[in-house]
């Protein structure tokens, strides 16, 4: 329960914030984009220099890429590989990428994510690619949105 009770007040001190809610939107919509696409430990940088390149609030772009965290993990990197290997052509089975992705988180070596890696990879790269532009336009869209109607409803007469 602290957790919720922690996100609803980050919630209401982002939509109560100066910032435009297109402003608002793009920072999370950007944060989507870079959690899906890159993975994670990689994430950080990126979404800070995004942040800084399209001037939008850098905690919340930050705080955005974790759409993909240790828990959403398991679930979405094996569709963006299994989507990504559709695209590409790679003809990868869910059950083999997941076998290939336990293998790397497990057992990490470089020569065992060179040798299971390429096809994985570029698998899993263009499968992020498309969630993450989708899932973005779909956070920038609805957070605009509701940031718009709340402000709306906010508004003194």
């Amino acid at each position: 329960m602290k957790f919720l009770r922690k996100f609803r007040e980050y919630y209401i001190k982002v939509i109560n914030s100066n910032d435009t809610p297109h402003g608002i939107a793009l920072a999370v919509a950007i944060g989507i984009f870079i959690g899906c696409f890159l993975p994670i430990g990689t994430q950080t940088i990126p979404a800070i220099l995004a942040a800084i390149i399209f001037r939008v609030d850098k905690l919340l772009t930050f705080a955005s890429t974790w759409i993909c965290n240790p828990y959403t993990v398991p679930f979405m990197y094996p569709i963006f590989c299994l989507t990504g290997s559709k695209i590409m052509g790679f003809g990868l089975t869910l059950p083999q990428i997941e076998r290939d992705i336990v293998l790397i988180c497990k057992d990490f070596t470089w020569l065992e994510l060179k040798e299971i890696g390429f096809e994985l990879g570029v698998s899993f790269f263009a499968g992020g690619l498309i969630y993450g532009a989708v899932l973005g336009a779909g956070g920038y869209f609805s957070v605009r949105y509701f940031v718009s109607k709340y402000r709306k409803r906010k508004k003194p007469s």
